[in-house]
């Protein structure tokens, strides 16, 4: 008889094993929840990165429990299994959430006080002209002279055809005042003829 009253004593302590062992993880999922309030309201980047890393730790001792319960669980005895697989699974869940909310929230925090001190280095930084700068108006007419040249090559213009559209423009230009002033005229003295 005593030989069948120990696998039920066994199971009734890994029955107390498993449960203590759940409420720890509980408890220590709770202390991520709260150690996440407070990693949002850390003031620098090397107080969040002691409280990212006391964070983790209480997270990988999560993982190990969330291991040892599922061992447990297959232990469990087939009526109670699914119960208590579902709260493993939800305390898994849990986990992994805190796991991706606290590299988030993390990162999110470097990229803000990275972009508070760089705010900080530029506004304290004194600005002075740089002697070594200066600039060419002559060698950007010179480099836009080239580059249309090299296009007029490639488009196979050549000098005459080129000469021939600046005579144009030319008296395309000289057609264009000479119309202005005649348009001119015109509307004076039809202005005078109205008056008249």
């Amino acid at each position: 008889m005593k030989e069948e009253e120990r696998p039920e004593h066994r199971r009734m302590n890994e029955g107390q094993l498993m449960e203590k062992l759940y409420q720890e993880t509980s408890s220590l999922l709770q202390q991520a929840h709260f150690g996440m309030g407070r990693l949002e309201r850390a003031k620098d980047e090397r107080e969040a990165h002691e409280i990212s890393q006391y964070i983790t730790e209480q997270l990988r001792l999560i993982d190990q429990n969330c291991d040892q319960l599922v061992i447990l669980v297959n232990k469990e005895a087939p009526s109670r299994r699914h119960l208590v697989r579902i709260k493993v699974d939800q305390l898994k869940s849990d986990s992994q959430s805190v796991h991706y909310a606290i590299s988030a929230m993390y990162s999110r925090l470097t990229a803000k006080w990275r972009a508070a001190s760089e705010r900080e280095e530029l506004l304290h930084q004194r600005f002075r002209p740089n002697e070594s700068t200066t600039l060419s108006l002559e060698d950007h007419e010179l480099q836009m002279n080239d580059r249309l040249n090299s296009s007029n090559r490639q488009l196979g213009l050549s000098n005459t055809t080129l000469q021939m559209i600046d005579r144009r423009v030319r008296e395309d230009w000289l057609i264009f005042v000479v119309g202005c002033i005649v348009t001119l005229i015109f509307m004076y003295a039809f202005y005078r003829f109205w008056k008249g």
